[in-house]
C-alpha cells in the first residue's frame, strides 16, 4: 500500500524505531520527502545494535541512506534541495553514521 502522511512517502513497512526518526527528519526545512524502501534481512541473530542511519552517497537533490536495526537494513531516500547539508545534520544526530 503506498499513501503520504506529511512528507513521509509510505511504501513498505519500517524497521522497528525508524518511524519517529523519519518524522523529525521530514520536519527539517530542507527536506521535502522522505522515501522509505523495502526492508532486507541479513540473517545472523542482531546482536542487539541500535537504530543506525548510515549516509550512502549525495546525488543532485537527493540524498541516499540506509538505516539498519539488528540484522535489518532498510534504503531511505531523501529528496532536498541540499543534500551536503542534511548528510551533516544525519552524522550529528546520535543514531547517524
Amino acid at each position: 500500500m503506498r499513501h503520504r502522511d506529511g512528507k513521509r512517502y509510505v511504501r513498505h513497512g519500517r524497521i522497528e524505531g525508524l518511524d519517529e526518526l523519519l518524522k523529525q527528519i521530514a520536519g527539517w526545512p530542507e527536506v521535502k520527502k522522505v522515501i522509505s524502501g523495502q526492508i532486507r534481512n541479513t540473517g545472523g541473530s542482531g546482536g542487539g545494535h541500535g537504530l543506525v542511519i548510515r549516509v550512502q552517497r549525495e546525488e543532485q537533490g537527493r540524498l541516499k541512506c540506509v538505516a539498519s536495526h539488528n540484522s535489518q537494513h532498510q534504503d531511505l531516500t531523501i529528496i532536498t534541495g541540499c543534500p551536503g547539508r542534511i548528510a551533516e545534520r544525519i552524522r550529528a544526530q546520535a543514531w547517524g553514521k
